[in-house]
Order: C-alpha cells, then sequence, then structure tokens
C-alpha cells in the first residue's frame, strides 16, 4: 500500500498540469452550445429540423470552394455551423441563413480550447500523449479508490469543498470529492482514451462481444445496404445529392454535409443519425460520385457489426452528448473535480513538505 500511495503521489505531482488543463478545458467545452448562445450578437434562434427545401437552400447559398462541411441545426445548437478548410467556424441562422456574429471572439477561445484538449497543441504527436497520460489517468483513479477504501468510513459530504488550504483539509477533500466523482470521471476518461487509441479500442470491444473486426466484413455488410436504396437516380450536383437523402432515408436526421475533399474532388458525403444511435452526429454514411452521378457507398449504422455501435457511443459518453442535463452536468462536474483534485493533492503534498515529521497519508 506505501509503494501503491507513492506511485500515486508522484504519477499526480508529474501529470498534474497536464491533467488540470485538460480537464479545465474539457468542462468548458461540454458547455460550448450554451456558451456560444451567450456569446451571440443576435437572439439565439429557435431550434427547428431541417426538411428537405430548408436543407437544399443551405446547401446551395452556404457552400463554397473555400467549405468544408457544414453542420445542421440540433436542439442544443439550433444553428448551421460552417467549418472552413482553415478551420474557422462561422454560424448562420437557420431560418433567415444570414450570418451570426459572435462577440469576445468566443468562437477563437472555443477552438483553442478543443485544440488543447484534443491535440494538447501539439498535433497528431500531441493527442497521443494525451491518449498516454489519460491511461495513466485510468490507473490513478483506479488506485485512488484503492488507497480511499481504508479510510471510507470517515467520508462526509461537507469535506468535499476545501474552505482553507490547511493540509488535513486538502487532504479530507481529496479523498472525498475524488471518490464522489470517481465512476463518471473514470467513464469520461476511458472512452477518451478510446477515441485516441480507436482502432485497438474496438478489437478489446470485439473481442469481448466475440466479434472480429474486418474492413472485409464491414465493406460486405455496406454493399448489402447500399442495395436497398435505389441506385439508378442520377445525381448531378449537391442539390440532387441532398434531395435523393431526404427521399430515401426518411428516418434519418440529418446532421453534417461534407464537401468533396482535394484528394477526391468528385466524392461529397452526408453524415446522419438514426433516433437509436448515441452519437450527437449519428453513425451513417452516405456517399455520391458526382462525376459518376451516383450513390457509390453507404456506410449504414444499422447494418454495420454490434462493436461498431458500442465504439459509437466513445464520443457522447465522453462529451455529455448522452443522459440529458443530469448526466451531462455530471461530466463537467467530473472534469472540475479533476482539477480540485490536482490542486489539493499538490497542496497536501506541499504542507508535507514543511511538516516532515509528520505521515502524509495520516
Amino acid at each position: 500500500m506505501k509503494l501503491l500511495r507513492k506511485i500515486h503521489l508522484y504519477l499526480g505531482l508529474i501529470l498534474g498540469m497536464a491533467f488540470m488543463l485538460t480537464a479545465i478545458s474539457g468542462t468548458i467545452l461540454v458547455y460550448r452550445p450554451e456558451i456560444i448562445s451567450l456569446s451571440l450578437d443576435a437572439k439565439t434562434p429557435d431550434y427547428k429540423k431541417i426538411g428537405e427545401e430548408d436543407a437544399v437552400k443551405a446547401i446551395t447559398e452556404l457552400t463554397g470552394p473555400d467549405i468544408n462541411f457544414i453542420d445542421f441545426p440540433m436542439k442544443d445548437a439550433p444553428w448551421y455551423r460552417v467549418w472552413t478548410w482553415n478551420g474557422t467556424i462561422s454560424y448562420y441562422d437557420p431560418t433567415t441563413l444570414k450570418k451570426m456574429p459572435v462577440k469576445y471572439h468566443m468562437t477563437e477561445i472555443m477552438i483553442f480550447l478543443s485544440d488543447l484538449h484534443i491535440h494538447f497543441l501539439g498535433g497528431h504527436l500531441g493527442e497521443q500523449i494525451l491518449g498516454y497520460t489519460g491511461i495513466i489517468l485510468i490507473f490513478m483513479i483506479m488506485s485512488g479508490i484503492w488507497i480511499w477504501w481504508p479510510f471510507r468510513r470517515g467520508f462526509t459530504f461537507k469535506e468535499m469543498i476545501p474552505f482553507n488550504f490547511k493540509r488535513k483539509t486538502s487532504l479530507k477533500s481529496h479523498r472525498s470529492f475524488g471518490i464522489i466523482n470517481a465512476l463518471v470521471m473514470f467513464i469520461v476518461t476511458l472512452t477518451g482514451v478510446a477515441l485516441v487509441f480507436y482502432a485497438p479500442s474496438q478489437k478489446i470491444v470485439s473481442t469481448f462481444l466475440g466479434e472480429k473486426v474486418s474492413q472485409e466484413d464491414l465493406d460486405l455488410r455496406y454493399k448489402k445496404a447500399i442495395k436497398t436504396l435505389p441506385t439508378s437516380v442520377k445525381i448531378a450536383n449537391l442539390e440532387d445529392f441532398t434531395r435523393y437523402y431526404f427521399k430515401n432515408i426518411p428516418e434519418g436526421d440529418l446532421a453534417r454535409f461534407y464537401m468533396p475533399k482535394p484528394e477526391t474532388p468528385t466524392i461529397a458525403r452526408i453524415r446522419f443519425r438514426y433516433p437509436e444511435s448515441m452519437s450527437p452526429f449519428g453513425a451513417s454514411f452516405l456517399f455520391a460520385d458526382l462525376e459518376k452521378q451516383k450513390i457509390v457507398r453507404f456506410e449504414d449504422y444499422r447494418h454495420a457489426p454490434e462493436y461498431y455501435h458500442v465504439s459509437r457511443t466513445y464520443y457522447a459518453l465522453h462529451s455529455g452528448k448522452t443522459g440529458g442535463i443530469i448526466y451531462k452536468f455530471l461530466v463537467a462536474l467530473s472534469g472540475f473535480a479533476l482539477a480540485l483534485l490536482c490542486i489539493t493533492g499538490f497542496n497536501a503534498w506541499y504542507k508535507t513538505g514543511k511538516r516532515k515529521n509528520k505521515n502524509f497519508y495520516s
């Protein structure tokens, strides 16, 4: 137990700043739609489900050579969100399609926080580093529960918030606030690690479910899916593609429209969500080749294997995009809790250095 405590302590001291920055940025990003809404230089529009004509109008007026993709209105973000190839974001009213200016440079702040939270401002390498840091955090959570167990009878809610900087107060807060948030912190951290190491996580999930991860199997399933759609309809442009989607996938909720990429200049893509999918943007994709003027691929969530369904819950669980306002609050609270644990843990260690004759874990 003494060795485990030392490992828990020094890992926290070494990685505490990384934990804090990731936790604080994540907590803020959970409420990004609400923050953007408060920052709009106009009244927040009411949510309305986008129909065929509205979608065609948006695709016609909001697309251009600089546009990467368009996010369609959702209940917690009732506006069009237009992303450019250079990473900027603009917001548009779902009724008038007028641009909605955002005050306080909040769009740029949110982009910065997203990069910090996902890539640690270091691109792919930073993302990988955060993934391994997340694995260490999972160990920290589990070891923290193990260390807390002998002191469980001393748990009280009133000791969770440290009202002073005394060593004893910090220790009690560290134990109590840590254990009360441990489960949600574990879920958020585990799904965050799974998002970074997506392919390995799918293999782990598939093993538990008795399935095999195979691109050949997925391709076969998607070939069966595309047979459920009419493939003789001519799709010559983005408007044709949009109308095709609405006519042939009535149960889908259009979430994102991707413009053709420079490397595949003739392929447009629609992402949509079925009612049963936990993913806020859905997990189904429809591809059209505008040169061949036809549908060429249908990655249908309902035809995918079970491990794929499970892996598509990672983001929703990690970001609080499922489970209603209570789970969303708990996810945000877990980020605050992690930041507080770093502060109270450091303070208790620092005060212990001034009291060398005292046992840090007494």
